[in-house]
């Protein structure tokens, strides 16, 4: 055989190895979704809520950003192995803390009103979910409307995330800083606030409002005051739509300031001490970030006037339900979110290189 054509013959062979190597072992379809021990999810779940965490919410992806939605269903894959098992794990929590909740992330869901019914069906009745949070900036206030009209048929609740620090959406700058939390926000983002109010307040199937997605200030300790402003003028305005009323702080890392719980200043006690919020949360990906959001669980127990109603249980780093609270009890409460996608070690490598200080929750 001649040296050229054991070169094609090497080549032909490589090829015919990818093709039938790779597909087999992630779906096309399922590129996107990354799998998960069921049962180390429910461990975790079994910390925070165990520790006094009143929901523990799980993040899915709507699918790929180049074809959202279409290859996830909002139902872990429900085909596919593990999802059945992690569905089930997740039953097996609400059912093992009833007056808590567990539940899932659909941050797009704005855009899919008209499958959600079976979707929320579906995650009800087999994963024991009883609270979806969503973000207002994916569609109007008629598309909210219409989300908490699917909730309402499941008999599931809605957590309403109304702006998008991390991203930047839903009148919120992707960073914003210091200047916006002082005055910024009284343009363009308290106008849609109000909108998604006035489609939504009061509705049976809302569970809360959340200010933003993962606001914080930065790295700019000064912005502490100007960001507890803001929180205090728009969970006010919120509190006339439901009482559960939160920042959305991803509470992880303790550089971003504003919502780190184991700085000394402790910002996370001091921004949430605001008359007006009564929901805190946490998101984490690693040890180091669940540990934070342990120290924030600890330190939401101990602010007496933070509390949260514990109503249908859902999940993700949340807590709260519409019942009406004993008198003269107070129910701290965290909202757990653990976030779940496929992140690379390349994409990891990218993260740590740029400083990244805030997850992209999408």
């Amino acid at each position: 055989m001649t040296r050229l054509r054991k070169v094609l013959l090497a080549f032909s062979l490589l090829f015919v190895f990818l093709l039938t190597g790779i597909s087999n072992v992630v779906p096309p379809a399922h590129a996107d979704y990354t799998p998960f021990d069921p049962a180390v999810l429910g461990k975790e779940i079994d910390d925070f809520l165990g520790a006094g965490a009143t929901g523990y919410l799980v993040w899915q992806y709507s699918g790929s950003r180049s074809a959202p939605f279409g290859n996830d269903q909002y139902s872990f894959f429900q085909d596919v192995d593990p999802g059945p098992a992690i569905c089930a794990m997740l039953k097996t929590k609400a059912g093992q803390y009833p007056d808590k909740f567990v539940g899932v992330n659909m941050w797009d869901a704005g855009l899919h009103v008209g499958e959600l019914p079976s979707h929320f069906s579906w995650l009800k009745n087999n994963c024991g979910v009883k609270v979806v949070r969503v973000f207002a900036k994916v569609g109007d206030a008629s598309l909210m409307a219409g989300v908490l009209g699917a909730a309402q048929g499941a008999g599931i609740q809605v957590i309403i995330a109304i702006g998008d620090y991390s991203n930047g959406g839903g009148g919120v700058p992707q960073g914003a800083g210091i200047d916006w939390y002082q005055s910024g926000y009284q343009g363009e983002y308290k106008s849609f606030a109000k909108s998604i109010l006035s489609a939504t307040g009061g509705n049976s199937a809302l569970y809360g409002y959340e200010l933003a997605n993962e606001p914080h200030c930065g790295g700019n300790l000064a912005a502490l005051p100007a960001y507890k402003a803001w929180g205090q003028d728009i969970g006010s305005m919120l509190k006339s739509g439901s009482p559960r009323v939160g920042y959305g702080q991803m509470a992880s890392q303790d550089a971003t300031r504003c919502d780190s719980p184991r700085t000394p200043e402790k910002d996370f006690t001091q921004t949430n001490s605001a008359s007006a919020i009564s929901i805190t949360s946490a998101h984490y990906y690693t040890a180091d970030e669940k540990a934070s959001a342990m120290a924030a669980l600890a330190q939401s127990k101990a602010i007496e006037n933070l509390f949260i109603l514990v109503k249908l249980v859902s999940l993700e780093d949340y807590r709260e339900e519409q019942v009406p609270l004993p008198r003269c009890i107070f129910f701290p409460e965290l909202m757990i979110k653990k976030h779940r996608h496929l992140k690379s070690k390349w994409q990891q490598t990218i993260r740590s290189l740029a400083g990244h200080n805030s997850h992209s929750d999408r």
